[in-house]
């Protein structure tokens, strides 16, 4: 093949592609079109988010004309909204919820907390408060919960409210704090720790039904455990560790038991009779008359 034509057939070449190439151009084309267009989309939906988020957040038209408070008995409404730093007016968009919630568990009173915004006007807040369980002399008095958690300071005996005294530093944990302060770190902490959480129902349960016998106060000894002060028909019940409401209807039989037979006996049976009870071992109650 002379020369001349060699370079007419690679000329050719370069102007006629085969139909695969020219598919692969099409598919390129496509594929940076198609990106492209993504790009563009996503910056104009970016732009446009934000331009509505800073609408929706400035606009009076989403005023929380009203901020419902439900669920709280101690604190009042005020409290609530100052504790999650919510007030009438703000938008609802705007508040940070989960900011808030934090706000509000991070009070002493709060157990649990919910806030949700309702459209157009609303903003919700849902508080569970602690329930005193019982007061706990630190130094300084506190109360404790069901959960025998320390959760905030008490300016004074309450009436109802059993004190518990003795009980060593860093043996109740302080309610809130993820993880607990103070979680009982010893053995003797620990067992500290579940004597006073078992003997708080019992607790409860004598304060609704009162009975021959009224706790005042709980006096923890680290080695012996626990005693209970109380008024009635005895000044103390030395309990110990563990198994209280079977020793507490140890006493309460043994004081039934009594009642009978001095009535049997014609004898009058005084309520402050007994100075105390041990019934630490149950099998073996020891009883100590009051001098008179």
């Amino acid at each position: 093949m002379s020369a001349d034509k060699r370079k007419t057939a690679r000329k050719n070449r370069r102007v006629k592609p085969t139909a695969t190439q020219l598919a692969q151009k099409r598919k390129k084309r496509i594929r940076l079109l198609t990106g492209a267009g993504v790009l563009i989309f996503t910056a104009l939906f970016s732009v446009l988010s934000v331009l509505t988020y800073a609408w929706m957040t400035q606009t009076p038209m989403f005023s929380a004309r009203f901020v419902m408070v439900a669920g709280n008995k101690h604190l009042t409404s005020t409290q609530v909204m100052d504790a999650s730093d919510i007030q009438s007016g703000d938008n609802i968009f705007g508040v940070n919820l989960e900011l808030a919630q934090a706000r509000l568990i991070a009070h002493p009173w709060v157990d649990t907390a919910s806030v949700i915004r309702e459209f157009p006007n609303r903003i919700v807040i849902r508080v569970t408060e602690h329930q005193p369980a019982a007061i706990v002399e630190l130094g300084r008095l506190y109360y404790i919960n069901p959960r025998g958690e320390l959760f905030a300071r008490a300016s004074e005996k309450k009436s109802g409210l059993a004190l518990f005294k003795g009980v060593p530093r860093g043996s109740l944990p302080v309610s809130g704090l993820t993880p607990p302060v103070a979680i009982p770190k010893t053995e003797r902490q620990e067992k500290i720790f579940r004597a006073v959480k078992e003997l708080l129902p019992l607790l409860k349960q004598s304060e609704q039904s009162p009975s021959r016998i009224a706790v005042t106060a709980a006096q923890v000894d680290p080695d012996k455990g626990l005693d209970l002060i109380t008024t009635g028909a005895a000044k103390r019940i030395k309990l110990g560790y563990g198994n209280y409401r079977e020793k507490m209807d140890r006493v309460n039989q043994m004081f039934t038991f009594l009642e009978k037979k001095m009535r049997s006996e014609t004898q009058e049976f005084k309520l402050n009779a007994v100075e105390s009870v041990d019934v630490r071992d149950m099998d073996s109650v020891v009883i100590k008359p009051a001098t008179s």
